[in-house]
């Protein structure tokens, strides 16, 4: 049914899609549902500030990160056993609510930037390389944000797709401090999103605050131009890199008409 071009068409949209797994969805589908198997693994999505009324009274130092604005992306490497010496693992590709398969896939579009930036960037062998250098890991996760041309209107004004990465987890550490995770990210040549400050602290005044997260992205994810607006600013208390959420930028919410 899914391979229909109407269904096709349906399944492009929001709304289309809803409309097709309430009438026709079943158990076949669990395979394209976002894993939820991983301990400390989830689809990304960041609180906002103003859903928070009591944060600026935490005065516990946040790293400050760029918030780049693509489409969330997860690739999670799982060691599935062991037999003469010899592990075999599987790779999972996800949007933020789907897991996506490499082969033509009608819960996606066409253009499938998730397996492009998987393989552009080899994440696979990447993550096996770790699973192998940390022999007690069951699974190594990586997040970021998928922006380029097609994507969100392309507010980074980039000429082709790219992977800005924000979270790391295993099943030995769960969620990384970002700040590691930019060191391992580093050595593996990948791309990251753009750490501001290191110890940031929450100012007072929540006008002042929401008026700091106005600006320009770093050059380093808009591919050197240094006049792309920035959509905000993602903070991970230092204590706890689990605890993180969003201030977006009023102004950049004002040019995008939301």
């Amino acid at each position: 049914l899914f391979e229909k071009s109407w269904a096709k068409w349906l399944m492009k949209r929001q709304w289309g899609k809803k409309l097709m797994f309430a009438l026709f969805g079943d158990e076949k589908d669990v395979e394209h549902r976002f894993p939820k198997k991983f301990p400390n693994i989830s689809k990304t999505d960041q609180e906002r500030c103003e859903n928070m009324p009591n944060i600026l009274s935490d005065k516990t130092p946040f790293v400050r990160t760029q918030k780049c604005d693509g489409s969330s992306a997860t690739y999670i490497l799982e060691v599935l056993n062991s037999r003469f010496g010899h592990k075999s693992y599987e790779f999972y590709v996800c949007s933020r609510n789907l897991r996506v398969f490499k082969n033509e896939d009608p819960l996606i579009d066409d253009d499938n930037p998730y397996w492009d930036a998987a393989m552009k960037y080899d994440i696979e062998n990447k993550l096996m390389d770790y699973l192998k250098k940390h022999k007690g890991c069951e699974y190594v996760c990586w997040q970021g944000e998928i922006c380029g041309p097609k994507i969100q209107g392309n507010p980074h004004n980039l000429s082709e797709n790219h992977l800005y990465l924000f979270h790391m987890i295993d099943s030995e550490n769960g969620m990384f401090d970002i700040r590691d995770a930019k060191e391992l990210w580093d050595e593996y040549e990948m791309e990251s999103v753009p750490i501001d400050e290191e110890e940031y602290i929450l100012p007072d005044d929540f006008e002042e605050f929401k008026k700091s997260a106005d600006g320009c992205y770093d050059s380093s994810v808009c591919e050197g131009n240094k006049k792309c607006m920035l959509e905000g600013y993602v903070y991970y208390k230092t204590t706890d890199s689990k605890f993180s959420f969003k201030n977006i930028s009023r102004k950049y919410l004002l040019k995008r008409g939301e």
